[in-house]
């Protein structure tokens, strides 16, 4: 709507979201109103046991879960860097996203809410934005706190 001509974001006075489509496509695990999701996460070697998804309904995981990568990265819980993002084991995974067709991706750093240094997660999100055109790309550290991710 704001790139129409003459529209500015002064002249909206809210946006309003509804949930109900989206509640019933989770409740009725409709894959057709629901997007497969790719998930990188970025640890050398904490949570490789512990699957995205793992605690989720299987018949809502076997809907959504269409990517899970793996590369360095990731901090320890002092803030320190695990080990830092190797760029060929990002564009190793944005082929992988690509030839599967997947848009929605989410990047899930070890301990990312605490990493004001290294910025781990927004330098892997240019990255996937470069390679994958139109990727809708979620941080874990923009809708988490510490935990798992």
């Amino acid at each position: 709507m704001l790139r129409q001509p003459g529209v500015s974001s002064d002249d909206v006075a809210s946006v309003t979201i509804g949930t109900t489509a989206f509640l019933n496509a989770v409740l009725e695990r409709d894959a057709r109103h629901l997007s497969r999701v790719a998930v990188i996460r970025l640890s050398k070697s904490f949570l490789r046991d512990v699957k995205p998804f793992a605690d989720w309904p299987t018949d809502l995981r076997d809907v959504l879960n269409g990517y899970v990568g793996y590369v360095d990265g990731g901090l320890h819980i002092d803030g320190s860097e695990e080990a830092p993002i190797l760029e060929q084991q990002i564009l190793r995974e944005c082929a992988e996203i690509k030839k599967r067709g997947i848009k929605a991706i989410v990047i899930a750093g070890i301990f990312s809410p605490i990493d004001h240094s290294f910025k781990q997660e927004e330098r892997v999100r240019n990255m996937i934005a470069r390679e994958i055109e139109g990727a809708d790309i979620v941080c874990s550290r923009d809708v988490a706190n510490i935990g798992e991710s």
